[in-house]
């Protein structure tokens, strides 16, 4: 195959994880072209990438992009996203297809049996699984995260040694409530950054109003600059976002805060455990109650965050460890 176009749409978690098929196919293809397509608001999250020869941004109209895609004559097509956008693209270019199996079903099963015990195969994986019609053999590593070369955001903390938190998630029921931030943040006692997008800005103010070692960047950063605050921390406290990814590409130390969703639906940080510590609370008869997410608890008591260790995660960004 000389040409391949890779389809990851969003969001910015689940593209990167689809790193490691990048990765393992031009492995397999190394002189073969190439090209993603994805949403123009993460274009950042794939157009440094080496291995990647070109992206091409969803256009609103699918007929445009569907046009353009036509243009470049593809071998094949490797549709890591396997929704209804990607399957009419599938069927118009009329190329060799691999896609990659998301198990929805699954993870909505989990929801109303409340049974984890069978864990989904990490998305990661199952990327490259996708790939092995073609080939492609998984070498076993882990994510790739690239910034620019000579990338460097210009802020005094990434001189320093700070613990990042990333304040909020995609819905309100995947993360730690304000009040609860706040008492994580007041006990950590090195340097606090706090990173986000524009709708976490007023919680982001909330805990930096009250305290004295903290830097507040929620609504501020470009998604380059995010992962350079990540890559440039000594430590990462996250609920489950795509920043979460960003952090396990970089191999840092992470501390992942899970509410209403489960690692097992194969989304936990795709790293070495040794690196990695999951809080959930456990023994919850409600959870997992949806694999997205809702803006409020259905039960009403938010126990899946409301009854988090506090003291554990703060304990951990103060433990000072040897990084090597």
């Amino acid at each position: 195959m000389n040409k391949i176009i890779i389809i990851r749409f969003s969001s910015i978690g689940d593209i990167v994880m689809t790193s490691k098929a990048i990765r393992n196919l031009r492995v397999r293809y190394p002189k073969a072209i190439l090209h993603y397509l994805t949403k123009p608001q993460f274009v950042d999250l794939v157009v440094h990438n080496p291995h990647i020869d070109k992206v091409i941004t969803l256009d609103t109209n699918l007929i445009t992009t569907i046009k353009k895609l036509q243009l470049e004559q593809y071998d094949a097509v490797v549709d890591l996203h396997n929704n209804l956008r990607s399957t009419i693209i599938k069927l118009v270019l009329n190329k060799k297809t691999v896609s990659v199996s998301k198990n929805s079903l699954a993870k909505r099963w989990m929801c109303i049996t409340k049974n984890t015990s069978k864990k989904q195969v990490h998305f990661a994986d199952k990327c490259v699984a996708c790939l092995y019609s073609f080939d492609v053999k998984n070498d076993g590593l882990f994510l790739d995260f690239y910034l620019p070369q000579g990338f460097d955001y210009q802020h005094p903390i990434t001189s320093q040694q700070y613990i990042c938190v990333v304040v909020g998630a995609l819905k309100a029921t995947k993360s730690l409530p304000k009040e609860r931030l706040l008492e994580m943040c007041k006990s950590i006692a090195k340097p606090v950054v706090l990173i986000g997008g524009r709708a976490e800005i007023n919680t982001a103010q909330y805990i930096a109003n009250q305290l004295l070692n903290c830097i507040n960047l929620c609504g501020e950063l470009s998604l380059l600059q995010s992962a350079y605050i990540i890559k440039n921390a000594e430590k990462i406290i996250t609920h489950d976002t795509g920043m979460m990814h960003i952090a396990a590409a970089f191999n840092k130390r992470i501390y992942s805060i899970w509410g209403n969703t489960v690692p097992a639906f194969g989304m936990y940080p795709f790293m070495p455990s040794s690196l990695s510590i999951i809080a959930e609370v456990q023994g919850l008869k409600c959870r997992p109650c949806s694999h997205l997410g809702f803006d409020t608890c259905p039960k009403l008591h938010f126990n899946c965050m409301q009854n988090q260790r506090i003291d554990a995660i703060a304990n951990w960004a103060n433990k000072s460890e040897h990084i090597a």
